[in-house]
């Protein structure tokens, strides 16, 4: 909803993209990646971000709930508030957010791996 207004932003200092894989630089680059979506039943970006070993913290909703375990592979939050207060319990914890990017690679490796995904796909396509 505030994409517009985000394209609008002078001097090119905002870049808004929507295309899978287009912000692997700055996924690649941050210590941690929010998915602030409260409708997403997927996030492209928290995949993205777990395969390079990023930790990602989502919204607990929808499907973005199924993407990781709570403090294992992943950090939820409910409103704004929790994230506000995860992101400041989260400045002190650089080695447990190191920890969770890891695992979350491990996890996305097994989860979305591309062949296995094709395979289970074409699967379910056949049964229906």
């Amino acid at each position: 909803e505030e994409e517009d207004k985000l394209r609008a932003e002078p001097d090119g200092r905002v870049t808004v993209s929507t295309a899978p894989f287009a912000n692997q630089q700055a996924v690649a680059a941050a210590d941690l990646v929010i998915v602030p979506s409260t409708v997403a039943g997927f996030s492209f970006t928290a995949m993205e971000a777990m395969a390079q070993g990023t930790a990602v913290a989502m919204r607990r909703t929808g499907g973005l709930a199924e993407m990781a375990t709570d403090h294992q592979s992943g950090f939820f939050f409910d409103t704004d508030d929790e994230l506000l207060d995860l992101l400041n319990h989260l400045c002190f914890k650089r080695e447990l957010v190191r920890e969770v990017g890891r695992a979350a690679r491990q996890r996305a490796l097994v989860d979305y791996d591309l062949a296995r995904t094709v395979d289970e796909t074409f699967s379910l396509y056949k049964a229906v």
